[in-house]
């Protein structure tokens, strides 16, 4: 939960990591949607928690929530497994 944070797989894998504040700020006035966190954080599943979970957005789909937000760590995780020829286990 510290919006300050340095994220060690994108400094694994020479990413520049996305301001984790300003990704908090753009979910939660609804500017930005889950593929649009993806694209600003390089697919990074542990930017893109952070982030969700700083931004109060429900992991998982709840049909109460109007946006129809939808966060699957585990699916974002090996997306970026696949995109990035596959991560050491014992990373995650």
């Amino acid at each position: 939960m510290n919006p300050k944070r340095k994220c060690d797989l994108c400094a694994e894998y020479n990413l520049k990591q996305f301001s984790t504040i300003r990704a908090v700020v753009r979910l939660s006035r609804g500017y930005w949607g889950l593929d649009d966190l993806k694209t600003n954080t390089n697919g990074c599943p542990f930017c893109m928690l952070a982030a969700v979970l700083q931004s109060n957005k429900v992991m998982g789909w709840d049909s109460r929530d109007e946006d129809g937000w939808y966060f699957d760590f585990k699916e974002q995780r090996n997306s970026f497994e696949k995109s990035h020829n596959g991560i050491q286990n014992e990373v995650f």
